[in-house]
């Protein structure tokens, strides 16, 4: 049902077209429940804090904040949601997460799952930029016409932004209270996030353009994990092994790798500045993409480095 294919009760490998296009093969391996939990609570946590600035945007926003933050949110929780229907050897049940009580998505599982069969570009003989658009198609068809508007905090403060954020630095995990939840959707957030981020890296010696700059010089030809662009915050990101290559030979090994992380709602906002800034600076020259490849979101540049030969001067 999920874009997880049914395979056999013992599978020995599993295929999979990479991000740069080839079929790799891959071992089998039984889904670590732990991890499967984890990363499920992250995007709950990011959907519900966002969830709410969606309902007071003007209609004609709706659509474009929901393609580029809530949807990919949503596609994952709903994937892992069927891991245990699909392997009953893996226990897993996303009910038993206390954020899943208060997950409200905006498009429906149906909707969400027939994107997963609109990705298998290679199959449909398209292009991964075409299948992109008929996704986009097939989303917009099925967004609501209108959702509902619903009241809240109004008299936001910077004070109040930063210490959210500040909770969510030092711990990677920390679950935002209803009323921090509301935050984001407050005319204010965008702003008090903004000069939050930006006090960050000044404090770390650098600026927005340098951090920026030198992002990008990674990003050309190589995709890069998002979480990546925030490892002059915590160098050990550089260390975090990818959700393809995860395998903790014991507890205490899991459990350091999970606590190495960035917190969802911390990562959001660089990783929106980020293409912010991508955007502006090249103002359609070239694109950037977020994808999920192989459960991992990673960022997609078709800007490539080129070897200048400096011009001799007669």
């Amino acid at each position: 049902m999920s874009n997880i294919k049914k395979q056999s009760q013992n599978p020995d490998s599993f295929s999979y077209t990479s991000y740069s296009g080839k079929k790799e093969t891959q071992e089998f391996k039984l889904f670590d429940s732990e991890l499967i939990r984890h990363n499920v609570q992250e995007w709950l946590v990011v959907h519900n804090a966002t969830r709410m600035a969606l309902d007071c945007l003007p209609e004609k926003n709706k659509f474009k904040f929901y393609r580029e933050t809530l949807f990919i949110a949503e596609k994952m929780i709903c994937n892992w949601t069927y891991v245990q229907e699909e392997f009953p050897s893996t226990r897993f049940d996303i009910t038993e997460i206390p954020e899943y009580q208060d997950y409200n998505p905006v498009l429906s599982e149906q909707v969400l799952i027939r994107t997963n069969q609109m990705t298998d570009y290679d199959k449909l003989g398209i292009t991964w930029k075409q299948a992109l658009l008929y996704i986009d198609e097939y989303l917009l068809d099925n967004f609501p016409k209108k959702t509902d508007i619903i009241e809240i905090q109004k008299e936001l403060t910077q004070d109040q932004v930063s210490a959210l954020l500040d909770k969510c630095l030092s711990d990677s995990s920390y679950v935002p209270s209803p009323q921090e939840n509301s935050y984001a959707g407050s005319s204010k957030y965008p702003v008090y996030s903004t000069r939050w981020v930006e006090r960050k890296i000044k404090e770390h010696n650098k600026s927005k353009d340098e951090l920026f700059n030198h992002f990008e010089l990674l990003l050309m030809n190589n995709p890069q994990p998002t979480y990546k662009l925030c490892s002059f915050i915590n160098p050990q990101l550089h260390l975090k092994p990818s959700s393809t290559n995860f395998q903790a030979k014991d507890d205490k090994a899991r459990g350091k790798a999970l606590s190495v992380g960035i917190h969802k709602l911390v990562l959001d906002k660089f990783k929106n500045l980020f293409l912010d800034w991508y955007r502006k600076k090249y103002l359609g020259e070239t694109t950037i993409e977020i994808h999920i490849f192989d459960g991992q979101e990673v960022f997609v540049t078709d800007k490539t480095r080129v070897n200048v030969t400096p011009t001799k001067v007669s």
